[in-house]
């Protein structure tokens, strides 16, 4: 995918468009090709919109694919920081639980502290991301 053209509908694309742009890259995430060009762009770009944007709609979309691209690619080389930031700064945002499993999947611990900080909570789908992310980083939920 053109990186440039993601980055034009990301910014004057309607709703709409960036759903079905964000939708397109879950099925391509999906596919069995590991060689997705511009691959850490393209998650860049994701991420950087997932933190910035205030569309609801296209967010959800947008952390699915990041999500997909997780659990189907070679995701190792990629910087989660803004998504943990996030995280930290908006502890009541209705995406903690697709955010915690965004930090599960990286398998990398440095993350743990952050995502235990939400064990207290009540919300069932919060704990049952804490327990899946636990389990993806290895420790025993």
């Amino acid at each position: 995918m053109d990186i440039e053209e993601l980055k034009t509908i990301i910014i004057n694309g309607s709703t709409s468009e960036k759903v079905y742009i964000f939708s397109y890259l879950v099925d391509v995430f999906n596919s069995y090709s590991k060689n997705i060009m511009n691959l850490q762009e393209i998650l860049e770009v994701l991420i950087d919109y997932v933190v910035t944007s205030p569309d609801d709609d296209a967010k959800s979309e947008a952390l699915d694919a990041i999500c997909s691209a997780q659990g189907n690619q070679d995701t190792i080389n990629i910087d989660f920081d803004k998504i943990e930031n996030e995280l930290i700064k908006n502890t009541f945002t209705k995406y903690i639980e697709k955010y915690i499993e965004i930090l599960g999947n990286t398998h990398d611990k440095k993350y743990l502290q952050t995502i235990l900080q939400f064990q207290d909570r009540e919300e069932w789908y919060i704990k049952e991301a804490i327990h899946y992310a636990l389990i993806e980083m290895g420790i025993e939920a």
